[in-house]
């Protein structure tokens, strides 16, 4: 049983590799595109509200 579970984790990692390497650049220009979106809107949140205590 052991040996039959490591054989299909290791297809099953196989497989994910091979897919991961297939999609990597899309996948990461998503959580690019994403983490630029959340730090330009926390600056510009931050900038702001600095902005407005220094008044």
């Amino acid at each position: 049983m052991a040996d039959k579970a490591g054989y299909t984790t290791a297809i099953g990692a196989g497989a994910f590799a091979g897919w991961l390497a297939n999609n990597w650049l899309g996948f990461a220009g998503v959580l690019i595109a994403a983490a630029g979106l959340m730090i330009n809107w926390y600056y510009n949140h931050n900038h702001n509200h600095n902005h407005n205590h220094k008044r």
